[in-house]
């Protein structure tokens, strides 16, 4: 190896979140009608009701990534990241 290549660093480090799990039932909306008789027509009930169901998995990853020298020190490129795997 030569000196400059102990001189300089090129690190990248990862972790994974713990998985995020969603799973949920909720109401969109529920209505009622109440229909009285008229004449011929006999009194009568309508309803209607919707709801959403979710469920989801997720796995997230953040990092890091960084380059540059130790002497002097210098950082010549930087970033972190996130990704998301479902």
């Amino acid at each position: 190896m030569s000196p400059s290549e102990f001189n300089s660093f090129n690190k990248t480090v990862t972790a994974n979140l713990p998985p995020v799990d969603v799973q949920n039932t909720f109401p969109v909306f529920e209505e009622n009608v109440s229909c009285p008789a008229s004449g011929a027509i006999p009194a009568f009930d309508a309803s209607i009701k919707a709801q959403a169901i979710t469920k989801a998995h997720a796995v997230v990853q953040i990092g890091v990534a960084a380059t540059g020298t130790v002497v002097p020190p210098n950082l010549d490129q930087f970033g972190l990241f996130a990704g998301i795997n479902k």
